[in-house]
């Protein structure tokens, strides 16, 4: 057996999701040495190194599996969009259909058999990103939003917004990344009525409107930059001894006793001690 012990932070696998022109393919494409690839053509403007998405799926696997796990000096694999790719995906699985005879849509297969058969081609997709990890490359894949009716046992029905993919293409890619995170304008409420201040935000936990995760302890909410996103991780990177001696230095006279408190509490858990120290800092800088 292969034991592994510790804390170790692999490169990452990442989802952003959200409305169009809220910024998601400049959040990705802002990477470090960024390797596209351009399913919306939609890259221009932004200008990273970049390659056309290919017209069919199995031109499209060919293409990632040379982009993850080929030569190269890129550190950071984008796929913009998968949605695209979902729709390759699917008149792939359609052509092939059922015994050689080709079905019209995904629903002719009949009791859900071609909406399975779309998620079993869409895992070999994720196996083929996957290969980038070994070879010290994240990944980032750029999706659509829709609006989904959720069923939840203790809030009722309640509008989501989640990826614009499948149900089980979405539930296959959510387990699969380390981070899900939606991108949006920011809201608020002025008598009632919601505004938008402008300001873009980047989601990283799940609320009752949204799909969000990761793996790491990131602040529920971050400006839509990725400096402010690698910013975060970076801190969240460190061990407990230094974020422990980082919060300390930011203590005063006043907030001392209630620091140590808290660093107790916290022990050894970096995400929780995180905490800490951002609250110290806000206080720092009201």
């Amino acid at each position: 057996m292969n034991i592994t012990r510790g804390i170790r932070h692999p490169p990452a696998r990442i989802v952003v999701f959200g409305l169009s022109g809220v910024g998601k393919s400049t959040f990705a494409c802002s990477a470090p040495d960024v390797l596209a690839i351009d399913y919306e053509q939609g890259l221009d403007e932004i200008g990273p190194a970049r390659v056309d998405g290919a017209s069919t799926w199995d031109g499209s696997l060919a293409l990632i599996r040379e982009a993850c796990a080929g030569t190269g000096e890129h550190r950071t694999v984008v796929v913009d969009t998968l949605d695209r790719l979902e729709d390759q995906a699917t008149e792939h699985v359609c052509k092939i259909g059922v015994k050689g005879k080709p079905m019209a849509d995904l629903g002719a297969f009949g009791y859900g058999d071609g909406f399975e058969a779309l998620c079993a081609k869409w895992r070999e997709l994720l196996f083929a990103l996957e290969s980038a990890r070994a070879h010290g490359r994240e990944v980032i894949l750029v999706a659509h939003v829709q609006n989904k009716t959720q069923d939840d046992p203790m809030l009722g029905s309640y509008s989501k917004y989640i990826a614009a993919l499948t149900k089980r293409c979405w539930g296959a890619t959510h387990r699969w990344a380390d981070a899900v995170l939606f991108a949006q304008y920011e809201q608020g409420l002025v008598d009632g009525r919601v505004v938008l201040t402008g300001e873009r935000i980047l989601r990283t936990v799940a609320g009752s409107g949204y799909d969000a995760k990761n793996r790491w302890g990131l602040p529920p909410v971050l400006p839509l930059s990725w400096e402010a996103f690698a910013s975060a991780r970076a801190s969240l990177a460190r061990g407990p001894d230094e974020v422990i001696a980082s919060i300390r230095a930011l203590s005063t006279a006043e907030t001392k006793e209630k620091a140590e408190g808290f660093i107790e509490k916290a022990g050894r858990d970096v995400p929780a001690l995180c905490r800490v120290e951002r609250a110290l800092k806000e206080k720092v800088s009201a």
